[in-house]
């Protein structure tokens, strides 16, 4: 495959145990109108037309079928995508894709269990983190009135809602700013790459996702996402 101008790897993490969807599965084995989690992330991202490849990191235990059943049947570019293990921690587990995509110029970090990802708000926030010192991130305002609670739960504060929002994925970054931000953190607890880069001095855009991209985390969410889906399948 020919390497694109500014061409992006993405890496889709999907290595987790999903213990808070309570299905006694992985959750990277749910299928969602039809097809596996992951597959819904590998067909945005080979749409993009900086794809150049990219990395599934998956539980070790799931390599094989990762490579048959996800990736080797559902993608149209099936010899672009890596087939890695995760680590114990998320952080561990995207230094494992970053093991691969050493020629690419961009990273994506996107987590399987946001199956839901639009095409045009990938291309508008691989766009802003080309404008960007340190790369840009997905992301809603929060909506819900926020109030900061002490140790006895009782409420301290009601926080000023209007300068918060809540990250998602993907999140992209010129490939050595990411690196750097992880050879700096080790194999620390963040939960997203943004805070990484940020604990180095990166400056991260934020873009306010157009379309509805919810991450898959209980039952509840199962309904409305595989109704959305279904919709766009």
């Amino acid at each position: 495959m020919t390497k694109p101008p500014a061409s992006l790897f993405a890496i889709i993490v999907a290595a987790g145990d999903g213990t808070r969807l309570g299905l006694g599965q992985r959750k990277a084995h749910v299928e969602l109108a039809g097809r596996p989690l992951v597959a819904w992330s590998i067909a945005t991202f080979e749409q993009h037309p900086s794809f150049a490849g990219g990395a599934i990191v998956v539980h070790a235990d799931d390599m094989a079928v990762a490579a048959r059943d996800w990736v080797g049947a559902w993608s149209a570019s099936a010899a672009s995508w890596h087939v890695v293990a995760g680590g114990a921690t998320r952080t561990a587990s995207v230094q494992a894709g970053l093991s691969q995509g050493n020629d690419c110029d961009w990273i994506a970090v996107h987590d399987a269990a946001r199956p839901l990802l639009a095409p045009r708000d990938l291309d508008r926030v691989v766009a802003a983190a080309r404008s960007s010192s340190g790369g840009a991130i997905l992301a809603q305002p929060v909506s819900d009135t926020i109030k900061r609670v002490g140790a006895n739960k009782t409420i301290v504060e009601t926080v000023d809602r209007r300068p918060l929002v809540g990250a998602q994925t993907p999140q992209v970054f010129p490939r050595a700013v990411l690196a750097s931000a992880h050879s700096t953190a080790g194999d620390g607890i963040a939960t997203d790459d943004a805070a990484l880069v940020e604990a180095v001095g990166g400056e991260v855009a934020v873009v306010i996702s157009e379309q509805p991209n919810p991450k898959l985390t209980n039952q509840l969410d199962l309904g409305f996402i595989e109704a959305l889906l279904a919709n766009r399948s």
